[in-house]
């Protein structure tokens, strides 16, 4: 038996990840051609990864999306005549991780199953949707290939402009139409046997990860699991760990996609980023502790003393500098704490400054480096105390002591996909500060967004959850960091304080454009804590701040429309409608509605016009103002990068 796999990529940066030519790889071992239709405009180098695999390959827009590559790859590339020298076709696209276990076994199990057309799984009727197998992975067998019917269904297939025409003219099309004509389908994962409630349509590759893989022993992951907002962010983590442990599948591929194609906020949702350590004061391992750099910011007029102890309780086969800010302690460090090195900046330095300043940072030669400082989080004097409380909490949730030490770097020794790691904030203290602090140094965090390249920070709403003067992170990045930011951008003018707490908002973003995550640590006695807590004063905190936190809001709406000839509310939707509450309310005079090429269904919305993305891209002048949801704000911003446009602001 002969058969040919057409494998279609798409990436909208036309980058060719391992976890996709990983699948080609398994689909080579299944197929006697392989067909790879790439989407998109991919250079050389891109190219050259593929035709390591095959050199059938096929380099093609995006018009139609998978069902229009489909088509053309058969119709035009392949031709029918080839295409029915086969007896099987396979069709499948990249939107999934795996296989975990190769396709060898799936195939083995449905060669027994005596079916016309099959894929992995099905999503079962609803009152708006037929049951349909979806169409990420489809096998058609010799019946069905080479009846006319199925050849006339690609010639005649129409070219769907949209996620929902590609639906309809294709993934629940095939599963119509075709049983109709006396042709079974059937699928690898049967989810209606292992579901009780029969009345109910279910996707467990999507909405139970886990059991999907533990159970039925399904061999991929649907990618989107990591933007599925299913409150289960525990399933994906025991998914993947079941992975590891019961596969040959390199787990780190995975990360590497997911990483680069998808923002914090969404990976939050689909992968808890969170973890917490249990306390012991063992040491098992001592050479740990010579991998790791502590460098400790102390400010003396701060319980200097009990945080310099802090360190000294795990100084030895670890590397401490402690930079103070008054030279009057210097000699206290010297006199007391041998192993401490103490190094006096000027006062106008920070943490970040002091590194960042004379290449301090091409010293570092450890594996990780702690940063700590034991200056104050809030400027509310009412609440010194509180605030004392949750700075002690800080340091425990980073050092507690050498057997904690050794346990943060087992983690990121094991977990390569974390890049920086920050304690867990205590919300009875920060409050919603982080919102007005961002409005006060918004300016800052523009500059550093474009200076490290990374815009996520301007349109991911979880970046406020990694904001910490103190963190742990890879040496290998805090060299990039340093390489890259900019000190000649703090002027004498400049509240030196206003970068810092800048960078820190941009930090986490700029992780993860070198390929990695942030994540939240603690102890086990102060998640504990937390959650012995009946109730958090966060809405006294809340109200404390939101008629200033609006204020500002509206100011710097104002300032950027000031700096635009025209005004457009990109989207027409609900987000929409709530954008354009606002401007009227501030008084602030647009001149209609953008949508992107191929959306526009009505002409007017609030009685100004609704326009095309590509009806206004020639005016230098317009200003963009970002009203659509979450999901499509990446989709949005990157088509304005991608044209070269920066006039937009994100709400």
């Amino acid at each position: 038996m002969k058969r040919l796999a057409v494998f279609a990529i798409y990436d909208k940066e036309n980058i060719i990840d391992r976890y996709a030519l990983y699948i080609a790889q398994e689909l080579k071992k299944v197929s006697d051609k392989l067909v790879v239709v790439a989407i998109g405009e991919y250079n050389k180098q891109e190219q050259e990864k593929i035709e390591l695999i095959t050199k059938d390959i096929y380099i093609r827009n995006n018009k139609g999306y998978d069902s229009g590559a489909y088509k053309d790859t058969l119709c035009e590339y392949i031709g029918w005549d080839n295409v029915l020298k086969y007896d099987e076709l396979i069709i499948c696209n990249d939107t999934f991780y795996g296989p975990f276990w190769g396709f060898e076994p799936v195939f083995e199990k449905m060669d027994r199953n005596k079916c016309d057309f099959w894929g992995f799984t099905r999503h079962d009727a609803t009152e708006r949707f037929p049951t349909h197998v979806q169409s990420y992975f489809l096998t058609f067998r010799h019946n069905i290939l080479h009846d006319d019917k199925f050849k006339e269904y690609w010639k005649n297939l129409k070219y769907p402009s949209n996620y929902d025409e590609a639906r309809d003219f294709f993934e629940m099309a095939i599963s119509t139409i075709f049983p109709k004509l006396g042709y079974t389908f059937s699928t690898y994962v049967n989810e209606i046997e292992d579901n009780s409630n029969t009345d109910v349509s279910y996707d467990c590759v999507n909405w139970r990860s886990f059991y999907a893989t533990e159970r039925l022993h399904c061999p991929i992951m649907k990618k989107k699991r990591f933007v599925e907002d299913l409150q289960l962010s525990d399933d994906i983590s025991k998914m993947m760990e079941y992975v590891e442990k019961h596969s040959n599948y390199d787990v780190s591929m995975i990360w590497e996609n997911a990483i680069r194609n998808y923002t914090l906020a969404q990976i939050n949702r689909g992968y808890h980023l969170h973890k917490i350590f249990p306390i012991r004061n063992r040491v098992l391992k001592k050479s740990r502790l010579a991998m790791v750099h502590i460098i400790a910011v102390i400010d003396e007029g701060n319980d200097a003393k009990m945080y310099l102890d802090k360190v000294a309780s795990i100084s030895g086969e670890a590397t401490v500098d402690v930079v103070i800010l008054d030279s009057n302690l210097k000699k206290y460090i010297e006199k007391k704490y041998s192993k401490l090195k103490a190094i006096v900046a000027s006062k106008r330095d920070n943490i970040f400054n002091y590194l960042f300043t004379n290449n301090n940072y091409n010293n570092y030669d450890s594996k990780y480096t702690l940063f700590i400082s034991n200056r104050r989080i809030l400027e509310l004097k009412q609440q010194q105390f509180n605030e004392e409380i949750a700075q002690n909490n800080i340091w425990d949730n980073l050092l507690l002591n050498k057997a904690y030490i050794e346990q943060i770097v087992d983690f990121l020794d094991n977990n390569s996909q974390y890049g920086i790691l920050f304690p867990n904030r205590d919300e009875f203290i920060m409050g919603n500060a982080t919102q007005y602090d961002w409005v006060k140094v918004h300016k800052h965090i523009d500059y550093l967004a474009d200076l490290l390249d990374a815009p996520e920070v301007l349109i991911d709403n979880v970046g406020g959850r990694f904001l910490s003067h103190s963190f742990w992170i890879r040496t290998k990045l805090l060299k990039k960091l340093c390489e890259r930011y900019c000190c000649e951008a703090v002027s004498d003018n400049d509240n030196d304080n206003d970068w810092e707490e800048a960078l820190q908002f941009v930090l986490p973003f700029f992780i993860k454009k070198c390929g990695y995550l942030s994540l939240i640590i603690e102890n086990q006695r102060y998640a504990a804590m937390l959650r012995k807590r009946p109730l958090s004063p966060r809405t006294i905190v809340e109200e404390s701040y939101t008629e200033k936190y609006i204020n500002l809001y509206k100011v710097n709406l104002n300032h950027f429309v000031n700096q635009c000839k025209y005004i457009y509310i990109y989207g027409a939707g609900k987000v929409a409608d709530q954008v354009t509450d606002l401007l009227n309310e501030c008084n602030i005079p647009f001149d209609g509605y953008v949508v992107s090429d191929g959306q526009k269904h009505n002409h007017e919305k609030n009685a100004h016009l609704i326009r095309e993305f590509s009806e206004t891209i020639e005016l230098e002048s317009c200003g963009y103002i970002i009203a659509v949801g979450e999901k499509l704000r990446p989709e949005v911003l990157q088509l304005l990068q991608n044209k070269d446009i920066h006039k937009y602001y994100v709400l």
